[in-house]
């Protein structure tokens, strides 16, 4: 779980199947993991479609979606024998992701 800075839609199409449990409550875990299995082969093209594939009905698109607006990116770069290694929370509100916070571990 990541903190993030607002509020946003739980993404169907990335939450484990534990998530996705714990947040609809009516599906249970060995359903959930076989959805997480057939969205890799065709993912949600939006809450209807998740809707219907599940039998699910009345869902908050406030709540829930199939995209997601904060990433997390980690890099690890290396030149010779130094490495080094970044973190970084992303937010693509805007036309071009914006940095919300970077570490370097």
């Amino acid at each position: 779980m990541t903190a993030l800075p607002a509020a946003a839609p739980l993404n169907v199409n990335t939450a484990p199947a534990e998530v996705l449990v714990a947040e609809l409550g009516s599906l249970n875990l060995e359903s959930a993991r076989l959805l997480v299995l057939q969205r890799q082969q065709a993912p949600f093209k939006d809450l209807a479609d998740f809707q219907s594939r599940t039998g699910l009905t009345g869902l908050d698109t406030d709540r829930y979606g199939v995209a997601s607006r904060y990433f997390l990116a980690s890099v690890r770069a290396r030149y010779g024998e130094a490495v080094t290694e970044l973190l970084v929370m992303l937010d693509r509100q805007q036309p071009w992701p914006r940095i919300l916070w970077q570490k370097f571990p």
